[in-house]
């Protein structure tokens, strides 16, 4: 009511997802307008297990979306993206998902993917063999 300048809490978990309760939490989420009025949300989510590098892979793009302008969600079937699909990357997560649509109606998700470092010492430790990447996929 007053232009944006304050907020007030509408919902606590608008993609109705448990807040993670059994399959751990959505994160990162990105809202985005489709061209028939619908609102799709992007999220990651990397399960109960912490990833990591050389030893536990994670990371999945979900989407949830709205007929209603973002008051209620519902999650749509399967994932959007696998961090298993990222094999030629040596990739081990996926964060930070946002979505773009290209001008032939497909769609570009770009996000940050840990990644081996291809320029690694041979000893370098855990944080010198891997490093942040941005990524993306486009829709078929």
């Amino acid at each position: 009511t007053d232009n944006g300048r304050t907020f007030a809490l509408a919902d606590e978990n608008p993609l109705q997802d448990d807040n993670g309760a059994t399959e751990g939490p959505q994160g990162d989420p990105f809202p985005y307008v489709l061209p028939d009025g619908r609102v799709r949300v992007l999220t990651m989510h990397e399960g109960t297990k912490t990833p990591t590098p050389g030893k536990y892979k994670a990371g999945t793009v979900n989407t949830s979306t709205s007929t209603d302008g973002g008051k209620t969600f519902t999650k749509d079937e399967g994932a959007r993206l696998l961090v298993d699909d990222l094999g030629a990357h040596d990739a081990w997560t996926i964060n930070d998902p946002v979505m773009i649509a290209l001008d032939d109606g497909r769609y570009r998700i770009f996000f940050a993917a840990i990644v081996k470092n291809p320029d690694a010492a041979p000893d370098a430790d855990m944080m010198g063999k891997y490093h942040f990447q941005i990524l993306s996929a486009t829709s078929k």
